[in-house]
């Protein structure tokens, strides 16, 4: 199992974070569509389970997880973006408070 953050940072990442408020997207990186095309052409299917987080600032921070419906790619590169667009628009979905 693999977990990837396709924008690079949590909104609670205790570091640096290029994001000005929790509810700011960062592009997402498309390397998690390019590992899951190249199971595919080796016959397996790898499912990309969506996920989204909703924060609620307080003295102590709540965040909800929201998982989607996984969604798979089958072989060839031509459904990458058409993958990638649909992975972005469920994870900001999922992501609305």
């Amino acid at each position: 199992m693999l977990l990837v953050f396709p924008e690079g940072y949590p909104n609670i990442d205790p570091g640096f974070t290029p994001k000005r408020d929790e509810t700011e997207f960062l592009p997402f990186q498309r390397g998690y569509i390019r590992l899951v095309t190249l199971a595919a052409q080796k016959g397996m299917q790898v499912p990309i389970v969506p996920a989204g987080l909703s924060y609620q600032r307080g003295e102590r921070w709540r965040v909800h997880l929201r998982f989607g419906t996984p969604m798979f790619i089958e072989k060839g590169h031509s459904q990458e973006e058409a993958a990638a667009q649909a992975v972005e628009a469920q994870v900001r979905q999922l992501s609305e408070p």
